[in-house]
């Protein structure tokens, strides 16, 4: 009954909430209205309700990096929501992107931290409790060279879908690709069709939890 997502106007992102009420949707409503100053993008959210997305604003008084973290607000069950938090635990002093999460809580993003594949690489984190481990490079084939960024996980964390740019069968400047999982193991990318990827850039995939949409952005 609701849709979230972001919107850029004169170069800050920030996200927007879509209310289904009788038989249509509503006007779209900035979700953080007071917030102005910085960029909010990429909603998602966990299996308790709680919001996760992605922001350049600092983490604390001493943070001065322009790179965007993971944050999250958590769902009050009178109504409303906590102020945002910081995710501390899989960020870093490079940029994390987009959030996807399993059934069991582990949560998959993207990140162009040091230590990967190619540019940006794809990460996951298991849920410990309310907190998360270490993150984890979901490691090749899904990771190579070129850039892997933009992953949705499904429900069961056998399927993930997520945008590569700079692979010598693309499309255009980005296209998407999925992965399935078997006995543990990542099958190599397999390239969507020209019936999705087109000559422009298609990214930010998901598919809702009854499995009946697969949405995604293009350019």
């Amino acid at each position: 009954k609701a849709f979230f997502f972001s919107r850029t106007e004169n170069g800050r992102s920030a996200i927007y909430q879509v209310t289904y009420e009788e038989g249509h949707w509503g006007e779209a409503l900035m979700f953080f209205p007071t917030q102005s100053t910085y960029s909010d993008a990429d909603p998602a959210f966990d299996r308790h309700g709680n919001l996760y997305f992605i922001s350049n604003r600092p983490r604390d008084e001493a943070d001065t990096l322009a790179d965007y973290d993971i944050w999250f607000v958590r769902q009050s069950p009178q109504g409303g929501w906590s102020t945002p938090e910081n995710l501390r635990v899989v960020n870093s002093d490079s940029s994390e992107y987009y959030i996807s999460f399993t059934d069991d809580g582990t949560l998959y993003f993207s990140s162009s931290r040091a230590g990967g594949f190619g540019e940006e690489d794809i990460y996951f984190s298991r849920a410990k409790g309310e907190n998360y481990e270490q993150p984890e490079n979901a490691g090749a084939p899904i990771n190579s060279t070129y850039s892997e960024y933009d992953p949705f996980v499904s429900r069961d964390g056998n399927l993930v879908i997520f945008t590569s740019s700079g692979r010598p069968d693309s499309f255009g400047k980005a296209d998407l690709y999925f992965s399935c999982r078997s006995d543990g193991s990542w099958s190599g990318p397999i390239h969507f069709t020209d019936r999705i990827n087109t000559d422009q850039r298609e990214y930010c995939p998901v598919i809702t939890r009854d499995g009946a949409y697969f949405f995604f952005s293009s350019g």
